[in-house]
């Protein structure tokens, strides 16, 4: 659906304000909502459902296509939330394995050389995903490997661990935060759950 076509499911000028565009759909959806259909025949109530899910679409299209200005609040909005680059990533990378190669050679590993190469692969794995998706598992994994990483690193402290702690810090963060801003980009651009009839 064009933002032409949406503008007049909704009635509305296409540089309608995002108010302007929410008051249009909620007095259609007033009158076409599925709830209303209930005890009406199925071909009533499927018209009713198929101009509801219009409307929304038309909502939708109108509220997230907004053409951008590179002056406007709308142009850095959307810089600030732009999706990490593989390049960034690819340096993040390069800075983390520079911290696992600091922390397994010349330290006295507790366990065989399989176990930092897994955790850090684990790491390596939940910091890629967060950062590319925004999901909560992956931020998950993260965080349990920092966790498993740094009683380690207390248990059997070698200079060589706390070093390449450190140094892993700096891609944790940046790929943490690269995350959270592709999670809150999800957030923003995912559609509303449909609302029931009395919150119209």
């Amino acid at each position: 659906m064009t933002r032409e076509e949406a503008a007049a499911a909704l009635g509305v000028s296409v540089d309608a304000t995002d108010a302007e565009v929410q008051r249009a759909f909620t007095a259609g959806a007033r009158t076409s909502h599925p709830d209303r259909f209930s005890d009406a025949t199925p071909e009533q109530s499927k018209q009713a459902a198929q101009e509801f899910i219009r409307l929304t679409t038309a909502r939708d299209v109108l509220l997230h296509t907004r053409p951008e200005s590179p002056a406007g609040p709308a142009f850095s909005v959307q810089y600030r939330s732009r999706r990490i680059s593989w390049q960034e990533l690819a340096a993040w990378l390069s800075v983390l394995a520079v911290a696992v190669f600091v922390s397994i050679v010349g330290a006295d590993l507790p366990f065989t050389i399989a176990e930092p190469l897994m955790r850090f692969g684990l790491l390596t794995l939940g910091l890629v995903g967060f950062a590319r998706t925004g999901r909560q598992g992956f931020f998950v994994l993260v965080v349990a490997c920092i966790a498993v990483t740094a009683v380690l690193t207390i248990a059997f402290t070698t200079l060589g661990a706390l070093l390449g702690m450190f140094i892993a810090a700096f891609p944790v963060i940046g790929l943490v935060l690269a995350g959270r801003t592709q999670r809150a980009r999800n957030a923003r651009f995912s559609y509303a759950s449909t609302p029931r009839v009395d919150e119209l």
